[in-house]
């Protein structure tokens, strides 16, 4: 499944809680050549009729707390599978979060604030200060405000934060571009799979930044626009965002788990 081109592999586990995937089945599962190919892979435990919860690696192994996108496309995938009754919980390694409407391809998610501080710091790039708000949305994010948005840009950036002490080595980055109030674009580097279509916990980080330093009615819709799609998030008080986007199942199939480690392999 995807959710604005930032892709998943879900297992289900419910009929087989003893799985046990190590570190280089999952590189193998996530890799585009010989696996199946993902940015994050998921693994779904449903422990009742209205308990359901799911871990998250990304592609390089290492296990992650959030994912936004994930948990929209977990929703989906739940509310398509299960008879469950609309609204319902989910939990991950980050808290539990509230599934308020799944119509069709559209999942809305509310998701709680855990903080409103925002850590601000500098860094030089290119010649250039770039001021850094740092979130936390369960996982934590750097973002950096730009006049310019490309790939190039957002390496640069990341590089200088992945290096600097002042950092943690494991956190997101994202540049991010301002149109008007309402209508910001951005791309985000996630620790652990590189740069994907869409971020959804760094776009709530971002409307988060956004509504502290701009006056806007937080129960209208922040278009956050990723290269991979739109997502709107709005505020529910203070506490939490309402957030709203777009699944897509791509295909169901088996593996056999033997064969996709034996494809890396030396030969």
């Amino acid at each position: 499944m995807h959710s604005l081109k930032n892709d998943f592999i879900i297992i289900d586990l419910s009929q087989n809680y003893n799985l046990q995937l190590s570190r280089q089945q999952i590189i193998s599962l996530a890799d585009r050549k010989t696996g199946i190919g993902c940015d994050q892979l998921l693994i779904l435990y449903v422990q009742s009729k209205e308990k359901f919860h799911f871990k998250i690696y990304n592609a390089n192994g290492s296990e992650a707390k959030q994912c936004i996108n994930g948990l929209r496309c977990i929703a989906k995938y739940i509310a398509s599978n299960y008879h469950v009754a609309i609204p319902f919980s989910i939990t991950n390694a980050a808290g539990e979060y509230l599934v308020t409407n799944v119509k069709n391809n559209e999942v809305t998610l509310s998701i709680p604030v855990l903080s409103r501080k925002i850590t601000k710091k500098n860094i030089e790039s290119e010649c250039k200060t770039y001021n850094v708000d740092l979130v936390n949305f369960g996982n934590q994010h750097a973002i950096v405000k730009v006049t310019t948005l490309n790939s190039a840009k957002l390496k640069k950036i990341t590089e200088k934060i992945k290096s600097s002490p002042s950092f943690s080595d494991n956190i997101n980055v994202s540049i991010y571009k301002i149109y008007n109030d309402y209508s910001l674009e951005s791309r985000t580097l996630e620790n652990g799979s590189g740069e994907t279509q869409a971020c959804g916990s760094s776009a709530c980080a971002i409307a988060l930044a956004h509504s502290q330093t701009t006056n806007i009615n937080k129960k209208s819709n922040l278009e956050i626009i990723q290269p991979g799609g739109s997502q709107l998030i709005s505020f529910i008080e203070d506490n939490y965002l309402l957030v709203f986007g777009k699944t897509t199942n791509v295909f169901k199939g088996t593996i056999n788990l033997n064969y996709s480690l034996e494809s890396l392999l030396p030969s």
